[in-house]
């Protein structure tokens, strides 16, 4: 866990500095996408990594076209919907839940441009 943060970290760092080339290099790695889809969508309890993970999907859907573009063809936004789906009859239980969901509409809503 302690790793992924770090490399997540890394990530925020570099998107800081310069968010446009960050999310153009990293939102084409063939892998990554799928990762970060994977890790936010993972089932049991909205852990840290898993906010954070939401919370660089979103600055790389922001930034970037083809990341966008990429996520379509992945089919990010049912993906991204069903990650949430569950936030439909409840509302988030604490605030790390809260900011999941936030980040996770940040990123529907990039999709939508």
């Amino acid at each position: 866990a302690r790793a992924v943060t770090n490399c997540l970290t890394m990530v925020e760092n570099l998107a800081e500095v310069s968010p446009t080339e960050t999310s153009k290099h990293f939102g084409v790695i063939p892998k990554f996408l799928p990762w970060l889809i994977k890790r936010v969508r993972a089932q049991g309890d909205v852990d840290y990594n898993r906010v954070y993970a939401s919370e660089i999907l979103g600055i790389i859907l922001q930034n970037s076209e083809a990341s966008r573009e990429a996520m379509v063809k992945l089919e990010g936004v049912d993906k991204l919907l069903r990650g949430i789906a569950a936030y439909r009859k409840r509302d988030p239980a604490d605030s790390e839940e809260s900011e999941f969901v936030q980040n996770m509409f940040d990123c529907l809503c990039s999709l939508m441009l």
